[in-house]
């Protein structure tokens, strides 16, 4: 009696958990677009009449986060860090597209390596939890590709592409850039023959055309339609496929875009900050500036300091004191407490907590520029013909969506005061591993990302 009694039991158990686990199916797709230099201010009706559908609940169900945020820096490589590793960059790593290694007589160092990176991005993850989940990652900046390539403590996307052209490809007058398109062929090639479970892709083409040509131009708009056409695309085939009603669609930026062309009736005759120039004629010619857009960092030789002794610190506070005399320099911050000039005063955990980049990389001082200014340090002629750029808080305001034909995703729109807060991208890689029904990524040491330093699950966009 005993022995039936607990086969029933048994059964009645079993019976509970499939019907649970059925109720809490994982999506069979997840899917991230990120759409490079993407404003949020530039998602409208019409420049981008698919974006809006999709956030509106046009294709099915939506939550949208009109006031999303990227990380700062505001740039690329941080941001696409960010998204898979579902951390800021105080613990990823990744403090910029470029960063100071501290080796005497070396230029900064491009950071688009998986070598640098100190989280598990989702791809790692997935493969050590989940490894009969198929996975890609296609970058229409094939730099990019490098940030996820196999590394000491990373293991790559199951199929992993970058678009090569991208790095030579010049500007065509009547149909702009085309990595775009090349980037959704692969995409959808990638889809059809493979059928991906969890795949991240970034079109650059908005990015390219801004800096060109500045975020106001014709040009720029005509890009935004296109990769607004090439999310279509994306679309089309899912629902041609029978994908849809499984798959969730998270569409993000890395960052927005600013004018940063010469206009002297704005107050800007002279856009481009070159503060290393002045550096030097102030006799600081170890101290080394890496510019990232509208934010630069400055760093001491040597190894990266875990506190100021009072000769670094008073030579910092001279140089803080400098940079505030510039008049293109709306802001500077200690890394570290610095006992000459305010102790945790001026430190940019006290200025900016939520900006969570506090991280030895970045050096021991970091530059804000103007709204609609940017830094050239080392000296890069070419940055004086951009048009547009990005790098500081002025340019993280991204739109975030989160559509699909999943029941579960639920339509509304999340407003910057209400009391749900808005999403930035870290949070699309929480979501996206709570989705897929693995473990959020851990440091590549073992130990789990802080809170502070992580991104939340967004549950509020699902029932």
């Amino acid at each position: 009696m005993r022995s039936w009694l607990r086969r029933v039991v048994t059964s009645l158990i079993l019976l509970a958990a499939l019907r649970a686990g059925a109720d809490a199916a994982p999506p069979s797709h997840v899917f991230i677009v990120l759409i490079d230099g993407l404003d949020a201010t530039r998602l409208t009706e019409q420049l981008t009449p698919t974006l809006w559908g999709l956030a509106h609940g046009a294709s099915g169900h939506a939550t949208f986060y009109p006031d999303g945020r990227s990380v700062i820096p505001s740039v690329t490589n941080t941001n696409h860090a960010a998204v898979m590793t579902a951390a800021y960059a105080e613990a990823h790593g990744v403090v910029g597209n470029a960063f100071w290694e501290r080796k005497p007589g070396r230029a900064p160092t491009g950071s688009e390596s998986a070598r640098f990176l100190q989280v598990e991005t989702l791809f790692t993850v997935i493969e050590h939890e989940r490894p009969e989940l198929r996975t890609a990652g296609l970058f229409g900046k094939s730099r990019l590709a490098g940030l996820f390539r196999k590394a000491r403590h990373q293991l790559p996307p199951d199929h992993l592409w970058g678009d090569v052209i991208t790095e030579t490809e010049s500007f065509d007058a009547r149909a702009g850039f085309a990595s775009d398109q090349r980037t959704m062929d692969e995409v959808l090639r990638t889809l059809t023959l493979e059928a991906p479970n969890f795949m991240f892709a970034a079109l650059p083409d908005v990015d390219r055309t801004s800096h060109m040509f500045g975020p106001d131009s014709h040009e720029a708009r005509r890009a935004l339609l296109e990769a607004d056409r090439q999310v279509s695309r994306l679309v089309e085939v899912l629902r041609r496929r029978g994908l849809w009603p499984r798959t969730v669609l998270m569409v993000t930026a890395d960052h927005g875009m600013s004018s940063v062309a010469p206009n002297v009736g704005a107050g800007r005759p002279y856009p481009l900050v070159l503060f290393g120039r002045e550096l030097a004629r102030a006799g600081f010619n170890d101290v080394v500036p890496v510019a990232n857009g509208s934010v630069e960092t400055l760093a001491l030789p040597g190894h990266a300091p875990v506190s100021l002794g009072d000769r670094d610190a008073q030579r910092l506070a001279d140089i803080r004191k400098l940079a505030l005399a510039q008049p293109e320099v709306a802001e500077a911050w200690y890394r570290l407490p610095n006992a000459s000039d305010g102790g945790d005063e001026f430190t940019l955990s006290h200025a900016h907590p939520d900006w969570h980049i506090n991280h030895p990389r970045l050096g021991e001082l970091i530059l804000v520029a103007k709204p609609n200014h940017h830094f050239g340090d080392p000296f890069t002629p070419h940055l004086g013909g951009l048009e547009g750029n990005h790098g500081g808080p002025n340019e993280a305001h991204i739109p975030i969506i989160i559509a699909g034909g999943d029941s579960r995703i639920r339509s509304q729109v999340v407003g910057p005061n209400g009391s749900t807060p808005s999403a930035a991208n870290p949070d699309l890689g929480a979501t996206a591993a709570w989705l897929l029904g693995v473990r959020m990524p851990r440091l590549t040491n073992g130990k789990p990302v802080p809170s502070e330093s992580a991104g939340r699950v967004l549950r509020e966009a699902f029932e």
